[in-house]
């Protein structure tokens, strides 16, 4: 709502007064999402009834579970992590904002394996001791580098623009540079998704019906477009949520390969249902999505159309009825002439 923020600067930037961004900003203009849960409620709080906001607010504890990890000096998880091999019930747990604040005390190398094998596992880390005995306005990059092992999608350096991909994927048809980098696909050799032509063929990550882990992968490769057409029955073209989905995913696939002939998945790329096809800085999920966030001009034409010919019909309408008009009246005249007050008689002769 307007009223809780204001307009200020040349460049007509938005903010509050306190200086938090406004909801319609950051989910209109930012493109973010935003979810809003119950902490620790202070003892004068207590009297409050949070049940009344159950619709917008979700209750304690329920966005954020802690999860204890037995991990190594290496950074290897023991015990604690959700991806199971052969289980795939994991959604009736409640952990996607699973977190885990065990302090780290490892090494650097270390610690970013750990922070990357605990997103794999469906737990978030959260930071609660400074890195390195030093604080981001010291050093930023420890803290950039500990951001950075806790992403599970795009590897880095991706999504690239689609005029830098003029190497390894390019297609060599010209017609095709328009088309280029727009799709995502995940490459089994880190495990991480990268952007690619979307006319070259791959094969397609598709998800159990009714499952939220378990995937399957196409035995036929296909472009972007036809990806959807090669997954087996009760399955259907898709893209990972979560890190743990990430996972279960990339782990399939492996043994997907494993099992099957080496000779029918040569290539490290699979498609996820992931693109820009209707705007280049926007990526959605589906093969036929538009952005939300793209201020789209109304077609007029629809409505031109109707109109143009309503008005035709109309002035059709009104030449009719002139046309008739005149013809009556002279047939009118041509009766009052013969004196037979403008009537003819015609019966069967007898």
């Amino acid at each position: 709502m307007p009223g809780y923020y204001i307009v200020e600067g040349p460049q007509t930037s938005t903010s509050t007064p306190d200086g938090w961004p406004s909801e319609n900003f950051v989910e209109m203009s930012q493109g973010k999402r935003l979810f809003v849960g119950f902490g620790d409620i202070d003892p004068e709080m207590d009297a409050y009834d949070i049940s009344q906001d159950a619709e917008t607010i979700f209750p304690p504890y329920y966005l954020q579970s802690a999860r204890p990890l037995t991990t190594t000096a290496a950074g290897e998880i023991l015990d604690g992590c959700f991806y199971l091999p052969d289980s795939f019930n994991v959604s009736s747990v409640n952990n996607s904002w699973a977190f885990s604040d065990q302090r780290l005390n490892l090494d650097p190398p270390f610690l970013l394996t750990s922070l990357a094998n605990q997103t794999s596992c469906g737990v978030s880390p959260v930071l609660v001791q400074p890195l390195q005995n030093i604080t981001a306005d010291q050093d930023f990059r420890p803290y950039q580098d500990y951001i950075q092992s806790t992403l599970w999608s795009w590897a880095p350096g991706f999504p690239t623009a689609a005029e830098d991909i003029e190497s390894a994927d390019a297609s060599e048809n010209d017609d095709d540079l328009g088309y280029e980098n727009r799709c995502a696909a995940m490459n089994i050799s880190t495990g991480f998704w990268q952007n690619a032509v979307c006319n070259n063929e791959h094969h397609s990550a598709c998800r159990r019906t009714g499952s939220l882990y378990e995937w399957a992968i196409s035995r036929q490769s296909a472009s972007y477009d036809e990806a959807g057409t090669t997954c087996p029955d009760d399955t259907a073209f898709d893209v990972p949520r979560t890190g743990l989905q990430n996972t279960y995913l990339l782990r399939s696939w492996e043994r997907t390969r494993v099992d099957r002939d080496q000779d029918t998945i040569e290539d490290e790329l699979l498609w996820v249902d992931f693109n820009n096809l209707d705007s280049e800085p926007c990526w959605v999920v589906g093969q036929n999505s538009t952005c939300p966030y793209v201020q789209r001009a109304q077609n007029n034409s629809t409505v031109a159309v109707p109109t143009t010919a309503a008005v035709i019909l109309f002035a059709l309408g009104v030449l009719t009825i002139l046309v008739k008009c005149v013809s009556n009246r002279r047939n009118s005249k041509r009766r009052r002439r013969r004196g037979d007050d403008g009537w003819d008689y015609e019966g069967v002769p007898s």
